[in-house]
């Protein structure tokens, strides 16, 4: 386990590129740097050779920024890759990337790093190299200004204390003696910008500072960086002109799991300084791109521009970060309550107890251990805080952190903050901190030592694990002290297992193997540049079935079918117990017991029962109108007896009703029951731009394709023969103009299902004709939810006709009706299918 020398093993990245170039820039490395400018050869030498002190102590780069910083210079400086098909032709073996080619506008790289590993000290290698390449070697590609662009105020600030004033090149292990005399560079970290004085410049800001305007529409960033400030017009038209005077300017996006949308504002910012410097035949110079996680939130597949990977996983196992322990509490029991810490005692009794054992092993060497509580919503952090008050270790000791439910902190609070976090890891001020959601980046306390998850965790989470886990990774005694340190995991079933089924997809304890013989995979995108009279827009309509606000009053409990459940109050047990089990070896660590706290009352236990029902239906603050049917039912038909009040109050009785398999049947039963009361058909309207069929994302497909010409797609993926030769046909067919398959395209139907729940059906075509436009769906086998789907198609096409005045209809074409008409004749038209169809239907 050595941080500064190559892992032995590493994981199988997920990242296309990656493990050819790997091999590439390992070999290079080995040669000793052949075909390097001699300043790059002399930087290598200086940063990995010669010997560090910073502060008194020794210091070494790690090997993750070692072979991120070589990645860079052999992709840039020696192979000159600067398009994503130079990339993809000499790297991506696997054949997984899908790109557009269109948006292949300047060299963009992306280094994936795990929390701890020290990207911040590769961006400032990044610099210093492109600089000096300029300054020394007069290399014009290599820029000498540079802009750093932070997601929010709290990365901001944590980046501002290491380039403000030029801190981080000055630390004496950046630029070598000799090249002193040659660094004249400024950082600009202020809300202006000053007149110019150097050869070089950083500029660092927060995104929010680059929004244009004040009427800026809403889009993603602004729903992960919140609102702008109200000074940014000044700032970004500064910024513009600054751009405007520059020669060459490379591009540094931090935390850039954000920018994973051409669309939203950080990105057409960055396409505005390309347009900016083109009209000096330059371009941007280069993005790069830092990130532990860099995945689109749309679709969760990695950045395809990733050219280096130090996941999680190398980073626990070369000892850069904190090893993480999964706390397993044994038959944990949520107790039914209003109140989260009743909810979740096990979890935070667990926690607290490991946070003790923390406690007296460190405080013996001078440290603080830390515990994290991450809750759901502010009232469920209140409660957890308003708990840990009762303890004494806990008492007056608690951090409480107001972020809303995206993990964001707002200017007020972050200021108090960064305030009260700077003394956390040197005081004894604090030992436990709660907070709604864990904060994402920025806040990088190295003290965390157990982490409390109480929050849903799925795979549609906004927060990935690697970023739950990343406050908490961060090293207290340093790489080289000798001490394995661990940070513990608790926390909800559907936390546990989220963050350990992520773990192990990047190689945490799980056995890997290549296939072998994969089939071809193609890449699909909108040809804009070849085939844009082939573009056309599909009307947006108002979702048609939605739920409505029925009393629950209407819902009448002698109608619904009897429960068959026997109460057995004997055999309930409150004792608990934990184990602690190593992430990556899953080896037992620990041991440990408790009594469980029992349910308060009946009337938490429905409210409790109540929440899971109206949660599942996705209906917010009903609980109070939905109680009473509840406790109708439970008292009279849920058990083979009428409960009487003396059982409602025992405590065992408490426990059989929060059973798992009792939740479930009543949840099943009521989300059926409210379902129908409340999902009803209203009235649709034109929404307010129609969606264009160019604006469909690049997709990769091991379907087999086809090759249109009416269709912007470059190739159809078709599903099977039948779908290709009706390609074929519409191709062929003289009244149809243009037509597009619905693959990525997210065109829906919301539609009432067999259950009475909502469901969302994807038509498979939509074609344009002369007279009119087809939502058309080809069918081989029938199954029962068809005729469901059928009704919902018809319903969606008069609403567009009537909203738009242009005529739409739904047309379905059976396997066998379509391959009947080809066998006996050739088809011209879509018009004799329509025909052909009807007459079938007749029969």
């Amino acid at each position: 386990m050595n941080p500064f020398e190559e892992p032995e093993t590493r994981v199988q990245t997920t990242a296309p590129l990656v493990e050819a170039l790997r091999n590439e820039v390992a070999n290079w490395r080995n040669s000793g740097y052949n075909g390097v400018s001699e300043t790059t050869r002399r930087l290598l030498q200086f940063w990995f050779d010669e010997e560090h002190e910073i502060d008194n102590e020794k210091f070494r780069y790690y090997f993750a920024q070692k072979e991120a910083i070589e990645t860079l210079i052999y992709i840039y400086e020696i192979k000159k890759f600067r398009k994503m098909s130079d990339l993809i032709l000499n790297y991506d073996s696997t054949k997984k990337i899908a790109y557009n080619p269109h948006e292949d506008l300047f060299p963009k790289y992306c280094f994936k790093m795990a929390t701890g590993s020290g990207k911040t000290y590769v961006m400032a290698l990044a610099i210093v190299w492109s600089y000096f390449n300029n300054i020394v070697e007069h290399n014009e590609e290599m820029p000498r200004n540079f802009l750093i662009i932070a997601p929010n105020i709290a990365v901001y600030e944590r980046l501002k204390e290491d380039f403000a004033d030029c801190r981080i090149f000055n630390s004496g292990v950046m630029i070598p003696d000799e090249f002193q005399h040659l660094w004249e560079f400024e950082a600009v970290t202020e809300d202006y910008i000053p007149t110019r004085n150097t050869k070089g410049r950083l500029y660092l800001t927060n995104v929010q500072k680059l929004y244009e305007r004040d009427n800026a529409p809403v889009n993603p960033i602004q729903k992960i960086v919140g609102k702008k400030p109200s000074d940014s017009i000044i700032y970004y038209d500064q910024m513009i002109e600054e751009i405007k005077s520059l020669n060459s300017l490379g591009i540094i996006n931090d935390e850039a799991h954000h920018v994973w949308d051409k669309d939203i504002i950080w990105n057409q910012f960055i396409l505005t300084c390309n347009e900016l410097l083109k009209k000096k035949d330059k371009g941007l110079s280069f993005q790069l791109d830092f990130t532990a996680t860099p995945k689109r939130q749309d679709t969760g597949s990695v950045f395809e521009w990733v050219i280096t990977d130090f996941p999680l996983a190398d980073a626990i196992r070369c000892g850069v970060v904190k090893s993480p322990i999964i706390g397993e509490v044994e038959n944990p029991h949520e107790t039914p309550s209003d109140r989260a810490d009743v909810i979740y005692r096990d979890y935070i009794e667990a926690g607290c107890r490991r946070w003790s054992y923390y406690n007296n092993v460190m405080e013996k060497v001078g440290k603080h251990p830390i515990i994290f509580f991450m809750a759901t919503k502010t009232s469920e952090a209140e409660d957890i805080y308003n708990y840990l008050q009762t303890k004494n270790e806990f008492k007056g000791k608690t951090l409480i952190i107001h972020t809303n439910l995206k993990g964001d902190i707002s200017d007020k609070e972050w200021q108090k903050l960064k305030q009260e976090t700077r003394e956390i890891d040197k005081s004894h001020k604090y030992r436990a901190i709660v907070s709604v959601l864990m904060l994402r980046e920025g806040w990088d306390v190295k003290n965390v030592c157990v982490i409390v998850g109480l929050r849903p965790f799925t795979s549609k989470a906004e927060i990935l694990p690697e970023q739950a886990l990343g406050r908490g990774l961060r090293l207290m005694f340093g790489p080289e002290s000798g001490y394995e340190e661990t940070v513990d995991v608790f926390g909800t079933k559907a936390f546990v297992d989220y963050i350990d089924e992520e773990m192990k997809k990047q190689g945490i304890d799980i056995k890997r193997y290549k296939e072998r013989n994969l089939p071809t995979v193609t890449n699909i995108f909108p040809d804009i540049l070849r085939k844009s009279e082939l573009n056309f827009q599909i009307p947006v309509l108002s979702p048609k079935y939605k739920r409505e606000n029925r009393s629950f009053n209407e819902i009448d409990i002698s109608t619904l079918p009897q429960g068959k459940y026997d109460l057995d109050l004997e055999t309930y047990t409150n004792i608990k117990s934990a184990v602690g089990r190593d992430a990556l070896t899953e080896k037992e660590r620990w041991r440990d017991r408790w009594e469980q706290p029992i349910p308060e009352n009946y009337p938490s236990v429905i409210s409790y029962l109540a929440n899971i029902i109206l949660r599942a239906c996705k209906i917010p603050s009903r609980n109070s109108e939905l109680v009473g049917k509840l406790d109708s039912y439970i008292t009279n038909s849920l058990f083979s007896t009428v409960l009487t009040q003396q059982i409602k109050d025992d405590y065992r009785f408490l426990h059989a009703l929060s059973e798992p398999k009792v939740v479930d049947f009543l949840t099943e039963l009521f989300v059926k029951v409210i379902n129908k009361l409340t999902i009803l058909s209203t009235e649709v309207q034109l929404q307010s731009e129609p969606r264009e069929v160019k604006d469909i994302r690049p997709f990769l497909t091991r379907k087999k394709t086809y090759t249109p010409k009416k269709c912007i797609l470059n190739l159809v993926p078709v599903a099977n023969d039948f779908e290709y030769d009706f390609c074929n046909f519409l191709d062929d067919a003289s009244d149809v103009r243009k037509y597009i398959k619905n693959d990525n395209l997210n065109f829906y139907l919301e539609y009432v299902n067999e259950k009475k729940g909502l469901s969302y059906y994807l038509p498979d075509f939509i074609v344009i004709c002369d007279s009119e436009n087809y939502v058309l769906e080809t069918k081989g086998e029938e199954s029962v939810e068809v005729k469901n789907k059928d009704k919902r198609a018809r319903e969606w096409c008069e609403d567009a006709t009537k909203l738009t005045g242009n005529k739409w209809t739904y047309l379905k074409v059976p396997e066998s009706v379509f391959k009947n008409n080809r066998e006996v004749k050739t088809l011209k038209k879509l018009e004799e299918i329509i025909r052909s169809y009807e007459s079938v239907e007749k029969i």
